[in-house]
């Protein structure tokens, strides 16, 4: 089985009521993994990536949605850094700054950085991954939205080592 199938394989288990991983949002600090610094923070890119588009509050918030989105993806750390460093991680930003004008998005602006960053993470997982994604980037559609994006970014890591 490669990874695809096995990311396959855990949604549909997850579907049944099958044991899965736990995915808590807030994670064990002993079990954190290292985060690791954002890599377009300095490029002159603007908005691109997670950092960007968090602006003054990148500081606080890179540490809490790495940790949050490893822990919830099971992902390595260098996916989960990609992902936020990539135009998913941007538009992941964007939401939870509540930048966009559906209001369901606006309210997360009274909300507190922490608890903006785990609701996104609970919207980005209840979404799925459609027909249109699977047939262009290959995640299996149907897979959480959050655990598709950073999946794909484990597997470009994968790939590229071997």
């Amino acid at each position: 089985m490669n990874i695809r199938e096995d990311l396959a394989f855990e949604h549909v288990k997850a579907d049944v009521g099958l044991e899965t991983e736990s995915t808590a949002l807030t994670p064990d600090p002993a079990a954190l993994p290292v985060v690791p610094a954002a890599q377009n923070r300095t490029r002159g890119w603007g908005e691109r990536g997670f950092w960007g588009a968090m602006k003054d509050q990148a500081e606080v918030a890179w540490p809490l949605a790495f940790s949050a989105i490893a822990q919830t993806t099971g992902a390595s750390s260098e996916a989960a850094r990609r992902f936020l460093d990539s135009r998913h991680g941007c538009r992941f930003a964007r939401h939870v700054r509540g930048l966009r004008d559906d209001a369901l998005y606006r309210m997360h602006s009274r909300m507190s950085l922490s608890d903006a960053i785990d609701r996104m993470i609970e919207d980005w997982t209840e979404m799925k991954i459609d027909a249109e994604t699977e047939a262009y980037y290959g995640i299996p559609c149907d897979l959480p939205y959050l655990k598709g994006w950073v999946w794909h970014y484990e597997i470009e890591l994968e790939n590229q080592a071997g």
